[in-house]
């Protein structure tokens, strides 16, 4: 009888061993998996550029607060607001492509507008670039890099410090599609 226990402890330990790998994996996977906001609707990183996402508000909060940035007028059914560190990032969901493409083209000529007429806007454009396939405008103000693009339905708005912009930018671009 002793001698048949003892046949299963080599089994019972490649399976306990198959188990700490597998849970380990998981674990892993879960700690760098996307994080959900409330609803569902909304996968953001859970850190971009090094800081921790400490804060996220989605639905008509997050609209609110993008409706007072960019002004009310656009078509938009969603949005989130998402704080790491000192970065911040705001995406809107319009209702259809040609909505987002019309944000942004309202963005863009808004700063420039300001900028050129009575040198109101805090934000001085610098480039546009190329990145993934979308058009990427960059501003400086505020003592940060700001990026902003359309992707899809959705139009993205990145403030993040200098030191961090592209990172910041390389890491967050695949996570919004």
């Amino acid at each position: 009888m002793a001698m048949l226990k003892r046949s299963w402890l080599p089994y019972l330990l490649i399976v306990l061993g198959f188990a700490v790998t597998l849970a380990a994996l998981v674990w892993q996977l879960a700690r760098d998996w996307p994080v959900i906001a409330a609803g569902g609707a909304w996968r953001m990183p859970k850190s971009l550029a090094g800081k921790s996402l400490i804060a996220q508000k989605s639905g008509t909060v997050a609209l609110a607060e993008i409706e007072s940035l960019h002004g009310k007028g656009f078509e938009l059914t969603d949005g989130t607001v998402v704080h790491y560190g000192d970065a911040t990032v705001w995406v809107a969901k319009a209702k259809d492509e040609a909505a987002a493409k019309s944000m942004v083209d309202t963005m863009t000529h808004r700063v420039a507008a300001t900028r050129i007429a009575d040198g109101r806007s805090p934000f001085t454009p610098t480039r546009t670039r190329e990145v993934n396939g979308r058009t990427v405008w960059t501003l400086l103000g505020t003592g940060q890099l700001h990026f902003y693009w359309q992707s899809g339905d959705k139009v993205v708005w990145l403030a993040i410090s200098p030191a961090q912009a592209e990172r910041g930018l390389s890491e967050l671009m695949p996570a919004i599609k």
